[in-house]
């Protein structure tokens, strides 16, 4: 009786110090798997098993992963079976277990421990690793479950389950079994306090604000390993500290306001300050909390960065402010409906309002207030949606004082995140001025090209505008016209020159008209001479016809001027047909000239013509005759040319 309970004792006692140390073990571990190891190492050694491994549940509690912690002991194991546990363990490490698979699988799925005595009864199908097991000599198992804490629900109660094998069969004993539950029991209890401790470990190191906490004297009793580069000195210098210890006076006496601040409150104080630490201005956010009725929980953010972005975009906000007022140009912001939000001063003066107030008050419908066409604003709104932007957008507009000036527009669509239109905004140019120089610059274009179209043919004017120049044309067949005002001279010498003059633009103007309404071109007037020409420079098939009716009309339209001595005035005209060189000369003063025989001989027609009378070559003659009266002067001798038959133009032959 006494021996047995010596024995009872001697096994008490083991059992205390298996717990004693495993407990202790598990403590010191530094991680899961760590404890896991401790705990297979300590049952082996205490209970005479010779392998043990551990089956950690996967992360969404659906299988057992074979863990990377497990124990086996070479006492009593042969030479020949130390491979086959090698490979034992290494066929277990890829193995996935369902609840009920296997013995850890069992263990799991009912949730209490289980011991097979002979191993060699259970079927293939249960244990999986029979084969490998029966190399290694495994005869006897017990699987025992790690549970979680009590408010852990069924399914997620049992996070492990802890296996071991024996190179002999062993009867259940409940001893060991109720022994490894309990040490189970407390792995299960130090493993969740070393992922708790894991997690806020984790949570620490993620987090970047500086935790401290502080008394309400401001003595530093607890600061968190979270962000050390935060703090004013390092932790181990700042414990037992009180913040006049760390501080000058004025900002010590800062913190110890928030502190009591928070604490008289009961509600969370929440401040912004900078320190220099390490030679680097760092600005902070904190919020200080009350944890007790004399401590606070003081939490310091860095919003450095955060400060200088703030700092950076009111310099910007300030230098937009500035580029804004001073502007040379309107800037503005408007409404999709058509009012004003923003404008500058520039805009208000280039409309003649007295402040942007002032306009934003007054212009509340752009498009029938603002814009000279009321279409304007729609078609503003059009180019806008089409392109995304409006360039160069021209418009006349009316000011205040109801003047209208012209604007030149550039502006964009602002949009949401998701594409809505919000708003237009956009600068405008007032270009009134350049508007006048570009009117005033169209006349006189206009009036330049009048002058040059007086002086050449248009379709020769065209020409010296596009190249600079203009190649002389032959024209195989042109009618040329010479008239010459009889008695001139002796009439010149009677007059003044003043009168002179102004007698000649009245009847050089009225054969212009005349060349002008006969579609012929003045060729120019040298004196009391006066030359046109029919077919050029744009060739037509009727050019003697033509210059036959201007001829008739001329000597009706000279009847009706009078000399100083009220004479009427006469003239002769000579005509004649063919072919002709025309051209440009000279690179100043420009004149359009006709160069050739035809030229020539049309010249002696008028010279060797009878005032009153319209005298004109066989060539012409050929022409005419079908529609006109014409006579036969016979021939006469032509300077130059000798003998020439020549024809007078009376008159049109009536059908």
């Amino acid at each position: 009786m006494l021996q047995l309970e010596i024995r009872v004792r001697q096994q008490a006692e083991e059992e205390i110090q298996l717990l004693l140390s495993t407990t202790q073990g598990i403590n010191e571990a530094s991680d899961f798997d760590g404890a896991l190891e401790v705990a297979l190492h300590k049952v082996c050694e205490a209970t005479g098993w010779n392998y043990g491994e551990a089956w950690v549940a996967t992360a969404d509690n659906t299988a057992l992963e074979c863990s990377p912690s497990w124990y086996y002991s070479l006492k009593g194991v042969p030479e020949s079976a130390i491979a086959a546990f090698e490979e034992f363990r290494e066929y277990s490490q890829g193995l996935t277990l369902v609840p009920g698979e296997e013995l850890p699988g069992r263990v799991w799925d009912k949730g209490r421990a289980e011991w097979i005595a002979d191993l060699a009864a259970e079927k293939n199908d249960i244990f999986l690793r029979s084969q490998l097991a029966d190399q290694c000599g495994i005869k006897a198992g017990l699987g025992v479950p790690i549970k979680r804490n009590a408010t852990a629900t069924a399914e997620e109660k049992i996070m492990a389950v802890l296996v071991f094998y024996i190179l002999e069969s062993r009867q259940e004993e409940q001893r060991w079994v109720q022994l490894i539950s309990a040490v189970a029991a407390q792995l299960g209890g130090a493993i969740q306090q070393k992922q708790t401790e894991a997690e806020l470990r984790a949570l620490f190191s993620a987090m970047t604000d500086a935790i401290i906490v502080l008394d309400a004297q401001g003595c530093y009793l607890k600061i968190a390993p979270t962000n050390p580069t935060l703090l004013y000195k390092p932790a181990r210098e700042l414990i037992g500290k009180t913040l006049h210890d760390v501080f000058d006076r004025s900002l010590a006496d800062k913190f110890i306001s928030y502190v009591w601040g928070a604490l008289n409150s009961k509600e969370t104080i929440n401040a912004e300050y900078s320190l220099n630490i390490q030679e680097r201005e760092v600005s902070f956010a904190a919020s200080i909390s009350p944890l007790s009725d004399d401590s606070v929980l003081w939490v310091a953010r860095d919003i450095t960065d955060r400060k200088l972005a703030e700092e950076a975009l009111r310099e910007a906000e300030e230098k937009y402010r500035s580029i804004f007022e001073n502007a040379a140009e309107g800037i503005y912001q408007t409404t999709i409906e058509g009012q004003y939000l923003s404008a500058n001063p520039a805009l208000a003066r280039i409309y003649g309002y007295a402040s942007p107030e002032d306009l934003i008050d007054s212009l509340t419908n752009i498009a029938t207030q603002l814009y000279v066409d009321p279409n304007r604003r729609s078609e503003f709104m059009a180019t806008i949606e089409d392109h995304e932007a409006a360039f160069n957008f021209e418009s006349r507009v009316y000011r205040k004082d109801g003047s209208i000036i012209w604007i030149s527009e550039n502006a964009r669509a602002v949009r949401s995140e998701t594409g809505k239109l919000l708003l237009y905004e956009g600068i405008v140019e007032d270009i009134t001025q350049r508007k006048e120089a570009e009117e005033a610059l169209r006349g006189e274009q206009q009036r330049s090209e009048s002058l040059l179209l007086n002086i050449l043919p248009k379709a020769i004017a065209e020409e010296l505008k596009k190249n600079q120049s203009a190649s002389p044309t032959l024209f195989e067949d042109a009618t040329i016209m010479f008239a010459d005002l009889v008695n001139f001279t002796p009439l010149s010498a009677r007059m003044s020159a003043t009168d002179l003059v102004n007698l000649l633009n009245d009847i050089f103007s009225t054969f212009d008209e005349l060349a002008e309404q006969h579609g012929l071109e003045k060729i120019k007037t040298l004196g009391d001479a006066y030359m046109v020409a029919g077919g050029l420079p744009v060739p037509r098939p009727d050019h003697a016809e033509a210059i036959a009716e201007m001829a008739l009309d001329m000597q009706q339209a000279i009847a009706q001027f009078q000399t100083d001595i009220g004479e009427s005035f006469q003239i002769r005209i000579g005509i004649n047909t063919g072919p002709v060189v025309a051209g440009v000369i000279g690179i100043k003063k420009f004149i359009y000239d006709l160069w050739g025989d035809t030229v020539n001989t049309a010249s002696r027609m008028e010279s060797h013509g009878i005032p009153g009378t319209i005298q004109l070559t066989e060539d012409t003659y050929q022409r005419l005759q079908e529609r006109y009266v014409l006579s036969k002067r016979g021939e006469i001798d032509i300077k130059g040319k000798g003998q020439m038959t020549t024809y007078f133009l009376t008159g049109r032959k009536v059908d």
